[in-house]
């Protein structure tokens, strides 16, 4: 059959479909490889049935031959629900080095240490934009950041958004652009801190933040929505756009519940899936 007519019935498959026709023939597998699919692809686990992510057995072999189809050219990997262990991180690393975009899974499914975080960090020097949704490590990606990511202008954070990973944002990424703490807990003092000193900072997404002032039992203090302009009024350089919300609207009071009883763990993967900054959505 001819080239140009399979790249055309090939582009209608899904993911798992594309895979399997490429291991029909070598003449079948180069046109799989065309660049024409893999330029600027967005490689999307959120796509395939949890079923099949959750699978380590098949999952693993199935992103590592993915990788290999592209030839290195996915220009954005969303790893959904992949249970991520130092080994499997890395191995990706090597197979996408010129990714610009990462979004990690949830924190439940992340066993990864500083030495391993640090060594796939080092191939990713064209990385642009990053999601991350565990605390535990947060500190060690931002760190990483720092030592090899020089292009990075945009973070989304999902996890409790704590001084500590505020103290290494300003430190790793302090040319930092666009910054989303959306439907999470927010440290109100580490929001103005990090507000204050990321000077080109051009948009900040607080929208349905649980945003909370105190260290004391006794002065515990939680912050509507309509408060974040009077809560960066003192800051000496406003972003250009801050996005909050106008009402205490549903997702802030299904945020704020799910901070009370599960105290500051993040609303899972849906919370996400969507953001205010049209380039950190899923």
């Amino acid at each position: 059959m001819d080239y140009e007519v399979l790249m055309r019935i090939f582009m209608t498959l899904n993911l798992v479909d594309f895979v399997a026709v490429s291991w029909v023939c070598s003449s079948w597998r180069k046109v799989c490889q065309d660049h024409v699919f893999w330029n600027r692809e967005v490689l999307d686990l959120s796509k395939l049935t949890p079923q099949f992510v959750l699978s380590t057995s098949r999952m693993i072999p199935f992103l590592k031959y993915v990788l290999y189809l592209s030839g290195g050219k996915i220009g954005s990997l969303i790893l959904n629900r992949l249970p991520l262990r130092d080994r499997i991180l890395i191995n990706v690393a090597k197979r996408s080095r010129n990714l610009k975009r990462l979004v990690l899974p949830a924190g439940r499914y992340l066993q990864l240490t500083e030495a391993g975080i640090d060594k796939a960090m080092e191939m990713w020097e064209g990385l642009e934009s990053f999601t991350i949704t565990d605390s535990e490590i947060a500190f060690s990606i931002l760190e990483a950041m720092g030592k090899y990511c020089r292009n990075i202008s945009e973070i989304k954070i999902t996890c409790h958004f704590s001084a500590k990973i505020a103290m290494a944002l300003m430190t790793y990424v302090p040319r930092l652009k666009r910054l989303s703490v959306q439907s999470t807990r927010v440290n109100k003092d580490a929001l103005v801190n990090v507000v204050d000193h990321l000077q080109q900072l051009e948009i900040l997404n607080v929208s349905h933040s649980f945003i909370v002032g105190g260290n004391r039992p006794e002065n515990i203090r939680v912050f509507s929505q309509q408060e974040v302009p009077n809560i960066l009024g003192e800051v000496s350089r406003m972003p250009s756009t801050v996005i909050s919300c106008e009402i205490f609207c549903a997702m802030c009071q299904a945020v704020l519940a799910w901070n009370m009883a599960y105290e500051g763990r993040n609303h899972d993967e849906e919370n996400w899936h969507d953001d205010e900054i049209p380039s950190l959505r899923v």
